[in-house]
């Protein structure tokens, strides 16, 4: 993971930066809760369609609410410096991050077709887990960005199937990790919600039942992207 064995970037690369097995169309899932502010720069971001942290790292990031920037933010991250700054389309406005208390990002990238542009879609849950440590699985979307490049990097989408996928958490004592998770998706299905899951949870408990056997348990952090099959 941390060896730098391509030389693919922003500014040349065959549609991924590794690997065609890189992910393309990705959900990006993370939930933290931090402790001990630290008073200087805050940060809870999610970087994807990256590379080695290095001076050609070719990612953008979506960055949650924080002391620091007390909205969502969006930046190109082509190269080490700089960070070109591009205006989301805020759906609603999360509180900034918070201690000691848990919180759900996911952030979806779709790549169009003709790879001229992508799609970048921030989720947020405030109150992911429920009594029993579960997924509550209640993801709101919180914004959007339509990706055709910016001219500090030449105007170039960021369309290309990733070597690395990041996270950044700065400004606190520590962080608690629980549930990460990336992966490709479709970018065709239609976005499910909370009481799809919750209907496709008991269509399969009925079925089991009258199978007489026990379902095999899901994925807990439920997709917003991947379509429930009925």
């Amino acid at each position: 993971m941390w060896s730098n064995k391509t030389k693919n970037s922003w500014e040349n690369n065959p549609g991924y930066l590794y690997s065609p097995k890189g992910i393309k169309n990705g959900e990006f899932t993370s939930f933290i809760r931090v402790h001990g502010n630290l008073g200087t720069h805050q940060a809870y971001a999610h970087k994807v369609g990256g590379r080695d942290e290095d001076a050609i790292r070719s990612l953008i990031e979506m960055v949650y609410p924080t002391a620091t920037h007390g909205d969502i933010q969006v930046n190109y991250n082509y190269a080490h410096f700089p960070y070109v700054n591009a205006k989301p389309n805020i759906k609603f406005s999360p509180p900034t991050l918070a201690e000691d208390r848990w919180v759900g990002v996911k952030t979806v990238r779709k790549v169009a077709a003709d790879k001229k542009s992508s799609t970048l879609e921030m989720w947020v849950d405030l109150d992911p887990f429920d009594g029993n440590g579960k997924p509550r699985n209640s993801w709101k979307p919180a914004a959007t960005y339509v990706d055709k490049g910016t001219s500090g990097y030449g105007n170039v989408p960021c369309t290309w199937a990733c070597h690395k996928d990041l996270i950044r958490v700065d400004g606190f004592a520590s962080v608690d990790f629980a549930l990460f998770s990336d992966r490709e998706i479709d970018p065709n299905a239609t976005p499910s919600t909370a009481a799809d899951e919750h209907k496709a949870a008991v269509t399969a408990a009925r079925s089991a039942a009258r199978q007489e056997h026990t379902a095999l348990q899901a994925d807990p952090v439920a997709s917003v992207e991947e379509e429930q099959k009925q």
